[in-house]
């Protein structure tokens, strides 16, 4: 490769990565730079790539597309694949990596064989016979390949692919409409495990495309808008660690992400700013809200006695609202984080805050619906769920008992109405870690 934005890139992967980065299509770029990443390395060359002045968008399933800010002058767009995304239709994982070719510069390349392989397997899988054989012909013409092939295929059981591959003329002349018809793909599917599980993706892959409405081409190249996810539960459930896991995940998957803690409204210092002038417009000697509910059970302020009644005057009722509405905002500015690419991870949300609403000052409907409909769409809410007891023993003296013990019932409810993903706190740590990615890597899949 010349020296150029691009192989001046790559050098620098290859510096930070060594052998956790592979070139599993070939050294040589086309219209982006096909790179094989080991998952635990995909923190750091997004570091490298975002300094380097790249950003990250979906790409195809398991795929993330890191593209220059500026089109032209800059290198070429990577398209990232995690070790764990590798297809079961490509050759073994460890096969590849035993086998690997250095580079002038640049990642290790997989041998020609297992790119051979690796073309064989699209085409059955439906990819342009055309875009496979233009890439394959460079292959033939290196010294030895034919027998590579041969001991490769055998090695992994791909022989059938081998055959497809072997003969680029005679797999131009089986096209139909530029792919390989899926009667063809089926024989080979017969005598083969890995053309079964190409025929298999490219059934599924067809169902999404028909399922999705017309094709208006790839869209790995705009690709969907960054993900809202959601944490919530009482204190002591585990958010703040719970939505760690998150990023890390998301950030493993080469997308940008950031953890914001969304801070409710009643703490907010332009509410602690209107309590005073409202208070004397109520003419009330203590707080609207429940105080322990809101400050704890250390907590030296009490409620007006007429508002522990339950029978709110139009001020108190209209406080209530701003309460809401405050939270909502608080929520939206946290949201807003995407506008920049970013994947925001909200510890707690519109959840808590209903819940904790309620505690302090009873139902409200109307403070309820400012709440729903002014906070934004999230497209993942997990609630964590942890006992009274357990959540007193995690963070003793931080709630009052008796509000924990009313806490449990209005998330189970919530949780219920909202559609969370619940997750048993007490669990395990690692099993907490295992289900949260579980849950991130099987969104993500759907996008």
């Amino acid at each position: 490769m010349t020296e150029d934005p691009t192989s001046a890139l790559l050098e620098r992967v290859a510096g930070l990565l060594g052998y956790r980065a592979i070139l599993w299509r070939g050294a040589e770029p086309g219209s982006d730079v096909d790179l094989l990443v080991l998952d635990s390395a995909l923190p750091e060359l997004s570091r490298l790539l975002t300094e380097a002045g790249l950003h990250a968008e979906a790409g195809d399933p398991g795929h993330v597309v890191w593209m220059p800010s500026s089109p032209g002058g800059g290198p070429l767009p990577l398209d990232i694949l995690a070790f764990s995304s590798w297809p079961s239709h490509y050759p073994s994982l460890p096969g590849v990596m035993s086998r690997l070719q250095t580079s002038e510069a640049g990642p290790p390349v997989a041998s020609a064989a297992d790119r051979a392989l690796i073309f064989a397997a699209e085409a059955v899988g439906g990819r342009p016979v055309e875009k496979v054989v233009d890439r394959i012909r460079p292959l033939l013409e290196g010294s030895g390949f034919p027998d590579d092939l041969r001991q490769v295929a055998a090695g992994e059981d791909l022989e059938a692919l081998a055959d497809l591959i072997g003969r680029p003329d005679a797999l131009t002349a089986l096209a139909r409409r530029g792919r390989l018809p899926y009667p063809r793909a089926a024989a080979l599917a017969v005598r083969s495990a890995a053309a079964r599980a190409a025929v298999g993706a490219r059934v599924a892959a067809r169902l999404a495309e028909m399922a999705s409405g017309p094709s208006r081409g790839r869209r790995r190249r705009a690709g969907p808008g960054p993900l809202l996810v959601t944490v919530s539960g009482m204190d002591g459930a585990g958010k703040s660690t719970a939505a760690g896991i998150i990023e890390a995940r998301l950030r493993a998957q080469g997308l940008p992400a950031a953890v914001i803690w969304a801070r409710i409204g009643g703490e907010s210092a332009l509410l602690n700013r209107l309590a005073t002038p409202v208070k004397r417009v109520l003419r009330r000697s203590g707080t609207v809200a429940d105080p322990v509910a809101a400050g704890g059970p250390g907590i030296e302020k009490v409620q007006d006695p007429r508002e522990a009644g339950g029978r709110r005057r139009l001020v108190s009722w209209a406080w209530i609202v701003i309460v809401a509405t405050a939270n909502a905002l608080s929520y939206r500015r946290a949201a807003s984080e995407r506008r920049r690419g970013m994947h925001v991870i909200c510890d707690r949300w519109a959840t808590d805050a209903f819940v904790d609403l309620e505690l302090r000052y009873g139902r409200h409907r109307v403070a309820e619906a400012m709440l729903r409909h002014l906070s934004p769409e999230r497209d993942l809410g997990i609630l964590l769920e942890v006992d009274a007891r357990t959540a007193a023993l995690r963070k003793p003296g931080d709630q009052a008992e008796h509000v924990l013990a009313a806490m449990e019932p209005l998330y189970a409810r919530r949780a219920r109405e909202e559609g969370l993903v619940r997750i048993d706190s007490r669990r395990p740590p690692a099993d907490i870690e295992q289900t949260l990615s579980a849950v991130v890597d099987a969104l993500l899949a759907t996008r």
